[in-house]
Formats: structure tokens, sequence, C-alpha cells
């Protein structure tokens, strides 16, 4: 791997276990002593499908950014018939 490639999965990796912990605290706010070591993991993946994993945010992110490109194109040929 490249040293970008690290630094990469490192942002990712960092990114995902602060979501996890703000999920955590925010369950344990909600629901005080619900907690523990049996229910912590379906707790995070409850969390993930609610507020989305990082793949279904970056297919929404790749979907609004080819909508962008289409809505551009069309101005584009607009200019490029003028000349």
């Amino acid at each position: 791997m490249e040293k970008g490639c690290y630094e990469e999965l490192y942002a990712s990796v960092h990114e995902e276990e602060a979501r996890t912990k703000d999920a955590l605290i925010s369950f344990e706010k909600k629901y005080p002593g619900a907690l523990n070591e049996d229910n912590a993991n379906v707790v995070i993946k409850q969390g993930a499908e609610k507020h989305g994993t990082r793949a279904a945010v970056l297919e929404k992110l790749r979907a609004a950014q080819q909508e962008e490109v289409k809505r551009q194109k069309p101005s584009e040929t607009k200019a490029s018939d003028k000349e």
C-alpha cells in the first residue's frame, strides 16, 4: 500500500470510530443503564442503518455528483454550438 492509502484508511477508520462513539453515547443518554457488552454491537449496527453506512453515503454523493454533471453538460453544449 502506498502512503496515501494508509492515510485514507486511517482517516476512514477514525471517522467510523467517532460515529460509533457518538452513537453509543447518544443511546446511553436516551436509555440510561440499558447499554452493555451484550447489546453494544446491535446498537452500533442499528445506528449505522439509521444514519447510513459510509458506502451508502458515498453512493448518494456519487449520484448527486452525476446529476450535477448532467445538468452542466447541456449548457456546455450550447456554448460550443455558438462557436
